[in-house]
């Protein structure tokens, strides 16, 4: 068993299978750590993403004492923590054995804690020192989100920081011992062969075909989840707010979907987004095209809750001497009803296509690509984020079943005005 910088390297035995994708003939490896544990387990906001910077501290630190090539990266988010790394295939079975030693801690903390905290401090300063826009999208996300984690945040304030200690960081861990934790490793057929299997353990292995060589398709599903995700179960709601000499702000989240394939319901929360800043009738790109220079003046993201809601959230920045009362007005009449977009078999026909070339054009292999296969498969199962990931997969969305869908976004959405507003 290695250590690296008091890790203990092996692998743990809680884990469960590793997702192992075969690429084509690429010099590069690339290593996902899923870690199923995000900012919805935060007690002080800001634990989830401070541990992460302090974890990906020791990997550098790991990396460079090891003289292991390549790049390491990590990202925290509401209900997971991933930690990334690329570089030559050589050097993958070492970075594996760094990665497995996040999963227990090593016991000269502090120093890296307290360097840390100096840069996650610059980290949040410079958030609050953002636009009056990004202050507005809080407070409109606050309101529709309130009491769920996504209304958290997930850097914290300076004075959550503060407060975040050495005991707090280490009684967070104990949730990363988690057997739903997923590695995904995308590599060439003959780089997968130099690396050790006892480094990888069992393997589920996806060609690149797409098909399983395994019956052991498991689904991992996220142990976060459930953690105030409901936002109640009946009415769609809106929240919009007015952003003096920019424009409006908005966020709104659907009722809750009764549909019983989450791969088709991750598809359709993607189409939505296409969807409202395409150029056709009833989207907003086109109720706005008076009052925004260019379709780049509407800044919208559409995502799937795992309590089954669709949501979006976004900015729309007006013309110079634009009216922002006349946008909020198009805004709230707009969103509610963007299902009536979808005026004909054609449009929705254009849009799949639109979905299914992101898929062809960022396949498992690439970097994004491998990215989002691992955030549906970290939160929705293997399974589903296989189904995703293949473009064929969408042909079993219908044009009347999208509209029926969206139709939940509900034309009588509870419009309320953000928190902290007149």
């Amino acid at each position: 068993m290695r250590r690296f910088l008091g890790f203990r390297s092996k692998r743990p035995a809680f884990l469960r299978d590793s997702l192992v994708i075969l690429s084509p003939d690429t010099e590069i490896a690339r290593i996902h750590l899923w870690v199923p544990v995000g900012s919805a387990r935060d007690t002080i906001s800001g634990t989830a993403h401070f541990l992460e910077h302090v974890l990906l501290d020791f990997c550098q630190q790991s990396a460079h004492s090891n003289r292991i090539d390549g790049s390491f990266n990590a990202f925290a988010s509401y209900y997971w923590t991933v930690f990334v790394w690329e570089g030559p295939p050589d050097s993958a079975s070492s970075v594996i054995e760094v990665l497995y030693g996040l999963f227990s801690l090593p016991s000269a903390l502090n120093n890296t804690i307290e360097r840390q905290r100096r840069i996650l401090r610059q980290e949040i300063l410079e958030l609050q020192g953002g636009g009056p826009e990004i202050k507005a999208l809080e407070r409109v996300c606050n309101t529709v989100y309130e009491g769920t984690a996504l209304a958290r945040s997930l850097v914290g304030t300076l004075q959550d920081l503060d407060s975040i200690q050495r005991e707090h960081l280490v009684d967070f861990h104990g949730n990363y011992r988690s057997n739903d934790a997923l590695l995904i490793v995308s590599c060439h057929q003959r780089a997968f062969a130099r690396i050790r299997r006892a480094t990888l353990g069992n393997s589920i292995v996806l060609p690149m075909n797409g098909s399983v060589k395994s019956s052991r398709v498991f689904p991992i599903k996220n142990k976060s989840i459930g953690v105030g995700d409901l936002i109640g179960e009946a009415a769609a709601m809106l929240a919009t707010e007015i952003v003096p000499d920019v424009g409006v702000a908005f966020a709104c989240v659907s009722q809750v979907l009764k549909e019983e394939d989450d791969g088709l319901l991750l598809h359709a929360s993607r189409i939505l987004e296409h969807l409202a800043v395409r150029d056709i009738p009833g989207t907003l790109r086109f109720n706005l095209r008076d009052f925004v220079v260019s379709s780049r003046g509407i800044e919208i993201s559409s995502f799937l809750l795992p309590s089954r809601r669709f949501t979006l959230r976004g900015l729309v920045r007006g013309k110079v001497g634009h009216d922002p009362a006349l946008i909020e007005g198009i805004v709230r009449r707009t969103l509610p009803t963007l299902g009536s977009a979808l005026s004909s078999e054609s449009i929705f026909r254009g849009l799949a296509l639109r979905e299914s070339n992101y898929w062809e054009a960022n396949p498992r292999w690439s970097s994004s690509g491998q990215f989002h296969l691992g955030s549906a498969a970290s939160t929705y199962g293997i399974a589903t984020a296989v189904s995703l990931s293949k473009s064929t997969s969408i042909s079993c969305l219908s044009w009347a079943r999208l509209r029926e869908l969206l139709s939940c976004l509900g034309e009588s959405a509870e419009t309320i005005a953000p928190k902290g507003t007149e």
